[in-house]
């Protein structure tokens, strides 16, 4: 037997199994609701197609802030591929579809991502790090580095 999400909703229970079989088209068709929350996943199975084959998900907007990456560049694709600096490239699908031919790109650290105890873990190991590689060119051994 294939579990799927919907053998996890209390339906009986909850009465909704009798409501659905009164009201079949009582399903939110022709309703729209807009959600605010950082903890949602559309890729969700539940979250993909109404009961008449419209997307459920019209649109996804990070509120967090947590992944906003400044994507003012503008590039043109050279040869299928787009110059990103410091010698990193992307090849763009040739089936992309993109008139103005320009693409906004933009760059994010990992470490700006990173939750505050692993930054804090991070830190302390490139300053260790930093501080042992001060100590062997010293020219001053008897100064203390901190």
């Amino acid at each position: 037997m294939t579990e799927s999400w919907q053998d996890i909703l209390p339906k009986a229970e909850t009465q909704a199994l009798s409501f659905i079989r009164k009201n079949p088209e009582w399903d939110g068709r022709g309703i729209i609701v807009g959600i605010l929350d950082t903890g949602v996943c559309p890729g969700v199975e539940g979250l993909q197609i109404t009961s008449d084959g419209n997307p459920k998900i019209i649109d996804v907007i990070d509120c967090s802030g947590s992944g906003d990456v400044n994507m003012t560049t503008k590039k043109q694709a050279v040869n299928g591929f787009i110059d990103c600096g410091h010698g990193k490239k992307i090849k763009v699908n040739p089936n992309w579809i993109n008139p103005s031919g320009e693409f906004r790109i933009g760059q994010k650290k990992a470490f700006e991502l990173y939750p505050g105890d692993l930054k804090t873990r991070v830190t302390e190991k490139r300053k260790n790090l930093w501080v042992n590689k001060l100590k062997e060119v010293s020219f001053f051994p008897h100064i203390k580095i901190c």
